[in-house]
């Protein structure tokens, strides 16, 4: 699945490749990708927007247009290509959005599992799947201490709802590099705001140096050795 960085590389891309584009035409090949709507609605929303703005919230890509606020998530294998509306079709390609200007931004999913839900603009936080959703971790408004709080009411290892992205491997390696296990609960990890601060300005460290490699994070032998060596354990 893509990560938060990954994603974010997809929104600074997007932004700069189809903003200010309208939309005159869209094609959905999987019905059971749009969320919300039947697809025919959908597509008859879409006819006519101009897209105004690419955001991101979690591993949510928010494409705002001039009256709706497009909501897609990847998934395991989703992606954007913008391609000329002459160039051949590859067969995964699923969505189809055409624009005035005779190019089309296209959504591949080998697995199909992506979804896509079109909102009135600005109401994505209606929606039940971004409500689930703590704040995002790299947001200026961010708190830190409330964070540290929230931390020690959690006796799971997992829970979106207290900081925004799923947790992935990447989390797993800023755990390591505090010295925190995962296998742990949450709850009874040292929590004081000294303590949260450092993870959070690890967080924000990492997020830059993995932000803009565009490829999946792997595990070498020698990091398998070392998390074999402290029993810790991955998600899938």
């Amino acid at each position: 699945m893509p990560e938060l960085p990954e994603v974010e590389n997809v929104r600074a891309t997007l932004a700069e490749l189809v903003i200010g584009k309208e939309i005159d035409q869209v094609i959905v090949g999987v019905p059971k990708m749009i969320v919300g709507m039947p697809a025919e609605q959908f597509v008859g929303n879409m006819i006519g927007q101009k897209i105004e703005a690419v955001r991101r919230r979690g591993k949510f890509l928010l494409i705002d247009t001039t009256d709706g606020t497009l909501l897609s998530h990847l998934r395991m294998e989703g992606k954007y290509r913008l391609n000329n509306a002459t160039d051949p079709v590859d067969k995964h390609t699923h969505v189809t959005f055409h624009f005035t200007d005779n190019t089309e931004l296209r959504y591949l999913d080998v697995r199909k599992f992506g979804t896509m839900e079109l909102v009135l603009k600005g109401q994505e936080g209606l929606t039940k799947s971004i409500q689930k959703l703590g704040p995002e971790p790299l947001s200026a408004t961010f708190e830190k201490t409330a964070f540290a709080t929230k931390l020690k009411k959690i006796r799971s290892r997992r829970q979106n709802s207290v900081i925004g992205p799923e947790p992935c491997r990447r989390h797993w390696e800023y755990l390591r590099r505090r010295d925190l296990f995962p296998s742990e609960s949450a709850s009874r990890t040292s929590c004081e705001h000294t303590k949260a601060s450092r993870n959070y300005a690890t967080l924000r460290k990492h997020k830059i140096n993995y932000g803009r490699g565009g490829s999946a994070w792997r595990l070498n032998h020698s990091y398998v050795r070392e998390f074999a060596r402290k029993d810790w354990r991955l998600p899938g």
